[in-house]
């Protein structure tokens, strides 16, 4: 995952020493990202930069930016997965050994804008078309990598990174309170940020910024109503789900350097471990070696997962990398080193990413495998409510009262229950969703500034979002609900902005997820089985206890023990607290809950962990000097002229 900037130069001014002076600027700021090295191209009235951090053999083979004979330039945070088909329609147009950037300049030079729906991978890239006098900035289909910008009356700023675009250029830092409010609710917009005037090139969309300032933003790729994948048995839906999710682990194992996987004994990352395993074995990966890593509870018996991870370690004949939750701050220690520039989540876990990093480059490993995606894509949930309300739309009353009654059954509750509450309401028209979850809409954490929440409309935030793709079907639209709920936590990359590696989401490659949006849903959920298809296709390559696995594990007492230990720690972090200034929340509920917390009666723990993020980022925000100065943090960079 490397790094990579632009200074794009409206109306052909040309770029000047300022401008150079800040894109070197913006070069040093990105070496965090980018341990490898990098250089610097200009031209007329625009600049690139690019710092690389290598995970494969063909990466160590790019020469970035990359200029084209024609005066294209590309600068790439990029791993191509479907190079054998992308070869097929261009390669008329590569040389031998041509490396992943080579391929995304020939597919613009083949497909000119349209050329990201042929490109199958994980990225995020900035193009100049010198032809059009166009910038084209573009990001995968889950965000998978981060890509921002700030646009002014003069020019368009680009980075990989957030912090630079918050330290270097004088942007207003105006904090978005539909941001904050997002957060507090179902999360934040998909290409907000916290601040307004910095946005993020939305997944599966390309910005297309015209010399006369001119923004466009047009989606290259997107779930197909009306896309059907149908075979005659099962057997040939599991065949099919193999396949794909073994092209989806394969992916990220293109690298010569060993891999880390999460392993957390749940049924996905389980998953995740067992696939890459088979695929290294059978010779399939350019990866050699793995290892995993957990986080265990010994002191927090209902949160251990311990046996499951034991079981699948054993499976793999290996003992994976331990980290003891009771070793690992909560919060960052005082004085510690982190840059939060966002309300990151992830500084609620800190200890844990501490030990994760350490790790990673004790082993020399550079990419991180998650099982993160599963529970969206899978059918992870025994709620009905989609087959159900797909029997109703389709006006199949036999067929529904035959599953109402299965359904009864199975979850033990009454057939007039499951036909209004996982039926009929579901399928009734926004406008009357509030009248009929009112409930839910009133439950709001106490310490929730009221004024705030009315301001903004938090309990409105609570109902399920609309499906932009168009679907008929209450399953499809429920898929692609929880698609876009999985790229909303994926595409900030939280990880990304405080650590410096590569996640990867094997459960969210496009060719998988574009499988299982079009088979039916019946393959996913059935009755006292959910993930059918996922357990079906995998009983002979997952250890049976895991396979057969219907709970989840459940870190609250994990979680309460930790904020015991630091609630000294919490209270002061609220003294004065920021986020009560600012209006977001009220002191003496905040103080109740982290008592509740602490003893683990506290209901409403994610959002007293956002809360915290939120103080952190406030704090850090209100310290930051008005620029930063990233000159003197590295050597020199290369500099060519396009």
């Amino acid at each position: 995952m490397s790094a990579i900037g632009a200074i794009f130069n409206f109306h052909q001014r040309p770029f000047t020493e300022e401008d150079l002076r800040d894109l070197r600027a913006l070069w040093h700021a990105l070496s965090k990202w980018g341990p490898d090295g990098g250089r610097i191209v200009t031209t007329d009235s625009l600049g690139f930069c690019y710092q690389a951090f290598n995970t494969n053999r063909e990466a160590r083979l790019e020469k970035q930016p990359l200029v084209a004979r024609d005066g294209r330039i590309l600068a790439a945070d990029v791993r191509i997965d479907n190079r054998e088909e992308l070869f097929a329609a261009v390669h008329d147009r590569l040389a031998g050994g041509s490396t992943d950037v080579d391929y995304l300049m020939a597919a613009h030079v083949r497909w000119g804008t349209k050329f990201p729906f042929h490109v199958v991978g994980e990225y995020a890239f900035a193009l100049y078309d010198p032809f059009e006098r166009k910038l084209l900035l573009c990001r995968d289909h889950i965000g998978a990598r981060p890509l921002y910008y700030h646009r002014n009356n003069d020019r368009l700023i680009v980075s990989s990174q957030l912090a630079p675009l918050v330290d270097l250029f004088d942007i207003p830092r105006d904090i978005d309170e539909e941001y904050v409010a997002g957060c507090m609710s179902r999360g934040p917009r998909v290409g907000a940020t916290p601040y307004r005037h910095i946005h993020a090139v939305l997944p599966g969309h390309i910005l297309i910024a015209t010399q006369s300032g001119c923004l466009t933003e047009e989606r290259y790729w997107q779930l197909e109503p009306g896309r059907e994948v149908r075979f005659r048995t099962d057997e040939e839906y599991e065949e099919a789900f193999r396949y794909h999710l073994r092209k989806a682990m394969q992916a990220p194992l293109r690298t010569d350097r060993p891999v880390m996987i999460e392993l957390s004994g749940g049924l996905d990352s389980s998953t995740v471990a067992c696939v890459a395993a088979d695929s290294i074995q059978r010779g399939e990966t350019q990866a050699t070696r793995f290892d995993t890593v957990s986080l265990v509870y010994d002191e927090s018996p209902t949160s251990d997962e311990s046996n499951f991870i034991d079981c699948v370690e054993s499976h793999l004949g290996r003992v994976g990398i331990h980290v003891r939750d009771e070793d690992c701050n909560l919060l960052p220690p005082a004085g510690a080193d982190f840059d939060a520039v966002t309300p990151n989540p992830v500084l609620c876990s800190s200890g844990y990413h501490a030990a994760l990093c350490r790790s990673m480059e004790e082993t020399g490993a550079r990419v991180l495998l998650t099982g993160v995606g599963g529970d969206q894509v899978l059918g992870s949930s025994y709620d009905p409510y989609p087959l159900l309300a797909d029997l109703l739309v389709l006006r199949k009353p036999l067929a529904l009262q035959r599953e109402l009654r299965l359904w009864s059954r199975t979850l033990s509750k009454p057939c007039v229950s499951l036909l209004w509450h996982k039926t009929v309401v579901p399928v009734l028209p926004q406008a009357l969703q509030p009248w009929c979850r009112r409930a839910a809409m009133n439950k709001v954490p106490g310490w929730f500034n009221p004024g705030f929440v009315a301001r903004m409309k938090l309990r409105e935030r609570k109902l399920p979002p609309l499906d932009p793709f168009g679907f008929r079907l209450p399953s499809e639209i429920d898929q692609s609900i929880s698609y876009l709920s999985v790229v909303k936590s994926v595409s900030p990359c939280y990880r990304r902005e405080l650590t410096c590696l590569d996640s990867s989401h094997p459960f969210l490659h496009r060719p998988l997820i574009e499988f299982l949006q079009a088979i039916p849903f019946e393959q996913l959920l059935r009755p006292g089985e959910n993930r059918s298809l996922m357990r079906r296709a995998l009983r002979d390559l997952l250890p049976e206890k895991i396979a057969r696995r219907k709970t989840k594990g459940d870190p609250s007492e994990g979680l309460a023990r930790a904020m015991a230990r630091e609630v000294a720690t919490m209270r002061s972090l609220f003294t004065d607290a920021r986020v009560v200034a600012y209006g977001f929340m009220d002191s003496a509920p905040l103080f109740a809950a982290i008592e509740r917390a602490k003893n683990g009666l506290e209901h409403y723990v994610a959002a007293l962990l956002f809360t915290i993020a939120l103080e952190f980022w406030l704090r850090a925000l209100e310290k930051r000097p008005a620029t930063n100065n990233y000159v003197s943090a590295g050597g020199r960079p290369q500099f060519a002229v396009a």
